[in-house]
């Protein structure tokens, strides 16, 4: 049995360390961004930031395995429950977000505030919306510079502006803001006053997540302080008491 849980150990490791690398480049073309969860059905898709859908099948295909291992020797219609077990790991894994998608996303938070200052002043200025996105991404650091920087792109390919801004909408933080700015060039509004409109709103937003940030960092602390005060807990209170017993008793 000991061999069954060093293998079921092995398996697991050498899942997550596959779920840890990288995909290599020359698959990028082979399968779109997000192309495997786009055909899911719509209770099967993760949320936005999870573990890519290759590396929930390697996970979950190595859970099933120590499933398999742990009913050895038991029934066998046990077994039977494997598939259920595999779709239910893949499942609970698209729940969790990646910590690389929860920094992304936190940057996005304090960055794009400035980013839309930036471009709503140009615009403001009198220069047209595709420079104050070129201004905007040679200004700011990663991710908001790439993130906008798809807009440039897409016009550099042939794209109109409301087109370039319309492809935004595969990202949540901003499909609200892209879309508002692609309906604005076709009908010939302004887009200082949507940029305006959606800086307050990130501004507002940037503000509750620095206060919620600010928050979480007292709770975290409270079991490293706690640890910290625990020897000097037991040497001036525990052990002078403990002591004082033990003497009473053999005096």
């Amino acid at each position: 049995m000991s061999s069954y849980w060093c293998l079921a150990a092995g398996l697991l490791g050498l899942a997550t360390w596959l779920t840890g690398r990288s995909v290599p480049r020359r698959w990028v073309n082979r399968t779109a961004i997000g192309g495997v969860d786009a055909r899911l059905p719509g209770w099967a898709r993760p949320v936005p930031g999870a573990m890519p859908a290759r590396q929930r099948g390697l996970l979950a295909g190595a859970i099933v395995l120590v499933w398999l291992m742990l009913l050895s020797g038991l029934s066998t219609w046990l077994y039977l429950s494997a598939p259920v077990v595999l779709i239910g790991a893949f499942w609970i894994l698209g729940r969790f977000e990646s910590s690389a998608s929860r920094r992304r996303r936190q940057l996005l938070v304090d960055q794009l505030p400035e980013a839309l200052d930036l471009m709503m002043v140009s615009v403001q200025a009198g220069q047209p919306l595709r420079n104050a996105v070129l201004l905007a991404v040679n200004g700011l650091p990663e991710p908001v510079a790439g993130l906008i920087g798809r807009v440039s792109q897409g016009i550099a390919v042939g794209l109109t502006e409301a087109e370039a801004w319309q492809a935004l909408a595969d990202e949540p933080m901003v499909a609200d803001l892209a879309a508002d700015l692609a309906r604005s060039l076709n009908w010939g509004t302004s887009s200082a006053v949507v940029l305006s409109s959606y800086r307050r709103q990130w501004r507002r937003r940037s503000a509750t997540s620095r206060l919620a940030a600010a928050k979480a960092v007292g709770v975290r602390t409270i079991l490293p302080l706690g640890l910290c005060y625990l020897p000097a807990f037991m040497l001036l209170g525990v052990v002078p008491m403990v002591a004082s017993g033990v003497i009473g008793l053999l005096g």
